[in-house]
């Protein structure tokens, strides 16, 4: 669980810098930057989701 928590917080911090990035005019070189930050959203929310529902069962 640590470990998903700091990379959540990781990808937080990388979404802030790409942001700023972005209004600085560098949207067209970070592209791939933001792809790669949306599938690691994606598969942290999938794993949040099955954590979740574990934890609901065992209930």
């Amino acid at each position: 669980m640590q470990q998903y928590s700091d990379e959540v917080a990781q990808a937080f911090i990388d979404r802030i810098l790409l942001a700023r990035r972005m209004k600085a005019g560098e949207a067209a070189q970070i592209t791939g930057e933001v792809e790669a930050l949306v599938e690691r959203a994606r598969r942290l929310n999938v794993e949040a989701t099955e954590y979740a529902k574990a934890k609901a069962g065992q209930g």
